[in-house]
C-alpha cells in the first residue's frame, strides 16, 4: 500500500472526528504513507488505550504510519489555534472546541472531506452530518469539514437545594424545553434578592 495518496491515508484511518487542514498543500497531493493526527486526552486512561489501540491495529492492516499526539483538552484548544494561525497543522485534528469546524470553514482554512463522510454517511444521524455541513465563503458552497465520531449530550444539573431555597420544588420543574428554560428563568429572578442567586446562576439560562 505504498501508493496511497494522502487523502487515501486519512480516507481509510481513523474517520476521526476530524477536520482536514489546508496546511502544507505541496504534499496534499503526493503520496503519502504517515498522516499527523492531533488526539484529546481521555478522561479515564482506557480512553488513550483504546485510541492507541485503533492507530497500532490501523498501521499493522494498512502498512501505513499515524503520527498520533494526544494532549488535554485546554491545552490542544489552544494549540489548535496556534497552529492554524501559523499554517503549520497536522493532517487530522478535532473539533475542539467545536465551533472551529463552521469558523475555519467559513474562512477556507479546511479541507473539503464531502468524498471521505460519503463513504459512511449512512452511518449518521442527521445532526451529526448538520453539524459538519458548513458554508465556505470563499467557494460560496456548502461542503463537510469535518468527519464525525462522537455524539454528545450536555446534562443540566440541577441543585435541589437551591431550587428549594428560592421557594420552588423539583416536582414544578416543566417536561418541554422552553417551559424548562422559563421556569429556571423565574427562579433566578426569586432568587436575585437571595444568597442563592449566584449559584442558581449556573443551573438556568
Amino acid at each position: 500500500m505504498g501508493n496511497l495518496s494522502r487523502r487515501s491515508v486519512l480516507r481509510t484511518s481513523l474517520a476521526a472526528a476530524a477536520v482536514g487542514t489546508l496546511a502544507r498543500p505541496y504534499i496534499a497531493n503526493a503520496a503519502a504513507t504517515t498522516a499527523e493526527v492531533w488526539w484529546a486526552q481521555g478522561f479515564v486512561p482506557e480512553e488513550d488505550v483504546a485510541i492507541k489501540k485503533i492507530v497500532a491495529d490501523y498501521e499493522k492492516a494498512s502498512g501505513n504510519t499515524i503520527d498520533l499526539t494526544i494532549t488535554p483538552f485546554a491545552p490542544q484548544r489552544q494549540k489548535i489555534v496556534a497552529a492554524v494561525q501559523s499554517g503549520i497543522v497536522p493532517d487530522v485534528f478535532p473539533n475542539n472546541p467545536g465551533e472551529i469546524t463552521a469558523l475555519y470553514a467559513w474562512d477556507d482554512k479546511l479541507t473539503d472531506v464531502s468524498d471521505v463522510v460519503e463513504t459512511q454517511k449512512e452511518e449518521y444521524t442527521e445532526t451529526a452530518l448538520l453539524n459538519t455541513f458548513c458554508y465556505n465563503r470563499v467557494t460560496k458552497d456548502r461542503g463537510f469539514y469535518g468527519v464525525p465520531d462522537t455524539t454528545a449530550a450536555l446534562p443540566n444539573h440541577v441543585w435541589r437545594p437551591l431550587v428549594e431555597k428560592a421557594g420552588y420544588k423539583v416536582e414544578d420543574i416543566p417536561k418541554t424545553w422552553d417551559a424548562y428554560y422559563s421556569f429556571f428563568k423565574d427562579v433566578q429572578r426569586t432568587c436575585a434578592n437571595k444568597a442563592c442567586a449566584t449559584s442558581m446562576a449556573s443551573v438556568s439560562m
